[in-house]
């Protein structure tokens, strides 16, 4: 599937309705209507249900990495519909049974390179869902100085007072806006 020429918009959208035909097994993905093709929570209950996702003894890696690679395809630039906050709740859950998948495989010192293969794919797909499908900049937790670093809490314990921040944007980005503002 991965060989499948994907350099116009119609022939992206066949191999992404491909890909979910075969991962869900239901040909009416070759056919639904845009807004419905894809939703994320799908995948997170395909990841749970299907023996392909499961990590033991008797895990084919290859089948694995390969399934995996589809589920890229499928996945594309994320779901077709929805909130962007939902969105970005789905995508961050599918992220975390990503990352435990990911931790299940026992790599050590690259005996296995089937094992090795699929661990780097799944680790790819993480960060692009990451920091690709997801649309809104994820927030980081820090300490809140205006107000000093710690406060009494209950019972008298010293606690750290943190509030939510957005990620700092990098100095190209900052540049990218002000360049917009002036612009206006």
């Amino acid at each position: 599937m991965t060989t499948l020429p994907c350099v116009t918009p119609r022939t992206h959208l066949f191999r992404r309705r491909l890909a979910l035909a075969y991962l869900f097994q239901d040909p009416t993905y070759l056919s639904k209507d845009y807004p419905d093709l894809v939703r994320l929570q799908r995948f997170a209950r395909l990841l749970k249900s299907s023996p392909t996702f499961e990590i033991n003894n008797d895990t084919d890696y290859d089948e694995l990495r390969a399934t995996i690679c589809i589920l890229d395809i499928a996945i594309d630039d994320g779901p077709t519909s929805g909130e962007p906050n939902t969105n970005d709740l789905e995508v961050d859950a599918l992220v975390e049974n990503f990352r435990n998948m990911f931790s299940r495989i026992r790599d050590t010192n690259a005996q296995n390179l089937s094992r090795t293969e699929s661990k780097d794919v799944i680790e790819r797909l993480m960060f692009r869902l990451r920091f690709g499908v997801r649309k809104r900049e994820k927030m980081n937790l820090v300490v809140d100085t205006a107000f000093g670093t710690e406060w009494a809490g209950r019972g008298g314990k010293t606690q750290t007072k943190l509030k939510l921040e957005p990620k700092e944007k990098m100095e190209g980005e900052e540049m990218k806006n002000e360049e917009v503002k002036g612009e206006q």
